[in-house]
This record gives C-alpha cells, structure tokens and sequence, in this order.
C-alpha cells in the first residue's frame, strides 16, 4: 500500500499519514512535493507516475 500526501495538504496534517504509515503493515509514505489536499488537480502527472508505480 502506498500512502500518498500532499506537502501543502491544509485539511489533513502530515502526522496524520505518518499514524496511517504505521497502522497499515508494509504500508510505504511518500510526499507530493507541490501538493495540496486534492493532489490529482494539482499535479496529475506526478499522481499518475504513483500510481503506476504501486500497481507493479
């Protein structure tokens, strides 16, 4: 499971994936340089690349 946040995420704090990293095992936590609360309007492209990366 990949755990995506967006490093301008203004509802959700990053705290909040790290707890999330840690709960789910074998989870992995990555940051969305450049990315807010709704990354996928905000960077499709790097958003894409993640989740094509996940799927392999």
């Amino acid at each position: 499971m990949t755990i995506a946040w967006g490093d301008r995420d203004r509802m959700l704090p990053r705290r909040q994936g790290v707890r999330a990293g840690h709960a789910i095992p074998h989870a992995r936590l990555i940051r969305l340089p450049r990315c807010g609360h709704v990354p996928m309007n905000d960077d499709p492209a790097l958003v894409a690349r993640v989740l094509l990366e996940g799927s392999r």
